[in-house]
């Protein structure tokens, strides 16, 4: 992955450096394997393509408020746009099982509530009440 991504910034921006940190490679292959998990395959190849693009152009990208001085901005910016894709793929996962947690507590009560019924009827008079309990 890191050898792809010098020789995507060698040609689009000659300027920057290829010099890279242990730590920044390890950045960039683990968000890497990230934006593909999320996006597809070939996920970090577009999302590296248009940062290294938009840096041919002269502008830095979306998260780095200025031009890149070496490949380690790229693993940043990978970085980043892995971790905000994350969080939206986990936010829409939370609001679409919302309901399903709200059903099952609703069944949960309900259940609970038809036993207590049910023990009111085998033994009445037992005092039970049907309002829910603090610990369930």
């Amino acid at each position: 992955m890191t050898v792809v991504a010098r020789t995507m910034v060698a040609e689009a921006a000659p300027s920057v450096s290829l010099a890279i940190s242990a730590k920044r490679q390890a950045q960039l292959e683990a968000a890497a394997r990230r934006l593909d998990r999320i996006g597809g395959p070939g996920e970090w190849l577009r999302v590296a393509g248009r940062v290294v693009e938009a840096w041919a152009a002269g502008e830095p990208y979306f998260w780095c408020s200025e031009p890149p001085r070496s490949l380690g901005a790229l693993a940043l910016e990978l970085r980043r746009e892995a971790n905000v894709r994350r969080y939206h793929q986990l936010a829409h996962r939370r609001d679409r099982l919302r309901p399903l947690a709200a059903m099952a507590e609703r069944n949960k009560v309900k259940r609970w509530r038809a036993e207590l019924r049910q023990l009111e009827r085998e033994h009445p008079g037992g005092g039970r009440s049907l309002k829910r309990p603090r610990d369930l």
